[in-house]
């Protein structure tokens, strides 16, 4: 599993496509 730094949410959800990984907490959206 991956390690996820510090979230202050309570949902958090990671899609990994190949080399893109899309995060999204509490309705906060992150693209890396």
């Amino acid at each position: 599993m991956t390690e996820f730094p510090t979230w202050h949410g309570t949902t958090i959800l990671s899609i990994r496509k190949g080399t893109q990984v899309v995060m999204a907490g509490d309705g906060q959206v992150s693209m890396g």
